[in-house]
């Protein structure tokens, strides 16, 4: 609820780069535990799944709107599947989560998915996944050797 600093990484569902992140991710969440990583949600390669009426970023989010403790696992579930994510995917999740109810559109998530994309453009960011930690942008997908040395630099000069 306090932490010493928090990373915040744009990222979408159907990014190979964005699933190779976040092992990474989960690693310097294990190993710094008072730090914080917010994932913010940008559909940049998909915006719509052929037969459903909503996409990945979508169903996400949706789920961590309605249902928040069924999130990490969906997270996990749309993270570990290699290519990009089609009905069946997505049907497979959702029963799987027992979410079938929040796959379909969702106007909430359509603005959060809207003001995610909005905000990724007014700081000139190109892909995913993009990374801030304060005043450090990493573009794309950074080893965790690279991650960690970014925020101990972060952390060390905010230490008084």
């Amino acid at each position: 609820s306090n932490p010493d600093l928090t990373v915040l990484v744009f990222t979408d569902y159907n990014c190979p780069y964005c699933k190779r992140l976040e092992p990474e991710l989960q690693r310097l969440i294990k190993g710094y535990p008072n730090i914080k990583v917010v994932n913010i949600i940008v559909p940049l390669r998909q915006q719509v799944v052929a037969g459903l009426d909503t996409n990945a970023s979508g169903f996400a989010l949706s789920v961590w709107q309605q249902a928040p403790d069924l999130f990490p696992q969906v997270h996990d579930y749309l993270m570990e599947k290699n290519g990009m994510h089609d009905k069946a995917s997505l049907q497979k999740i959702a029963e799987l989560t027992d979410t079938v109810k929040w796959l379909k559109r969702h106007s909430k998530s359509e603005i959060i998915q809207q003001k995610n994309q909005q905000v990724f453009l007014e700081l000139g960011l190109r892909g995913t996944p993009a990374i801030l930690i304060e005043d450090i942008t990493i573009p794309g997908y950074v080893p965790y050797t690279t991650l960690e040395k970014a925020v101990q630099q972060v952390l060390l000069k905010n230490t008084p």
